[in-house]
């Protein structure tokens, strides 16, 4: 509150708030926090889940989420050079959108999941995180005064960074508090004697459980308790993403800000 009563009142602002009038800036503004949010969160749950259901090496994991990445890459320098043609509310709605299908498609991934079953999909949810990337950061720039331009990208960025931050946070605390409330179920529903069950659920909390000697069914019942888990975290994340697809579509401004006042006149550098 402070930061707000401070920046509303000086001649200067770090960050003008009234930016946050245009209802386009505060949409782009949204749409950056949700593609981090996911992709943060999204690799997170992957990557636990590589090691703990399915007991990967560091090196076996890298490689397998790889795909996420470098497809984010390629689609996001592409991305960039594709908006001068299309806008910027067709790659925004059209990236969300494919997020939320692909989150809903990684719900098909169980303890037993070859990977040939899951990089197209990751391969899909990074590229719909790169198609955003690019475009965020232009509608962001267009959806204010030339200007304001500079106080725009650095809004953008900071959103994506609270979004990292988020995505990481809240879907792994999903994954976490789902885990714990369904063990015992899976305890049971595996074979595992009663007497055992909560030693085991305690070790799970407290993040040893690999440590000690597990009953029979035990590690089959972890997984399956895990892999719900993440397929909590990923329902959460395709509801946002589609939820901010329609955002993206119904607010985001695809063309330049209008001013008013008169034009500047022009000045030697290009306006590339």
């Amino acid at each position: 509150m402070a930061f707000v009563a401070a920046e509303l009142r000086v001649p200067a602002p770090t960050l003008d708030l009234r930016l946050f009038a245009s209802r386009s800036f505060s949409a782009v503004m949204v749409v950056a926090a949700v593609s981090l949010f996911g992709f943060t969160g999204v690799a997170i749950l992957l990557v636990l889940f590589y090691e703990q259901v399915q007991h990967l090496s560091a090196l076996a994991m890298a490689w397998r989420v790889l795909v996420l990445f470098g497809v984010y890459v390629v689609v996001a320098f592409g991305a960039g050079r594709v908006i001068r043609r299309t806008g910027f509310k067709a790659p925004l709605a059209l990236g969300l959108l494919l997020g939320g299908l692909a989150s809903l498609g990684l719900l098909t991934v169980d303890p037993g999941t070859s990977y040939a079953r899951v990089w197209p999909l990751l391969a899909l949810f990074g590229a719909a995180c790169g198609l955003v990337a690019a475009p965020s950061t232009a509608a962001a720039l267009v959806s204010v005064a030339p200007e304001r331009a500079g106080m725009a990208s650095g809004a953008v960025n900071t959103a994506r960074q609270v979004g990292s931050v988020m995505g990481a946070a809240l879907l792994g605390s999903l994954l976490t508090s789902r885990l714990t409330a369904e063990l015992p179920h899976q305890l049971a529903a595996h074979g595992v004697p009663s007497a055992a069950r909560g030693p085991v659920a305690a070790g799970v909390a407290a993040g040893h459980a690999a440590a000690a000697p597990l009953p029979h069914g035990a590690r089959a019942a972890i997984a399956d308790a895990f892999t719900a888990g993440m397929h909590a975290g990923l329902v959460v994340n395709a509801v946002v993403f589609l939820g901010a697809a329609v955002l993206a579509l119904t607010a985001v401004r695809n063309r330049p800000h209008q001013s008013d006042r008169p034009s500047p006149a022009p000045s030697a550098q290009s306006p590339g």
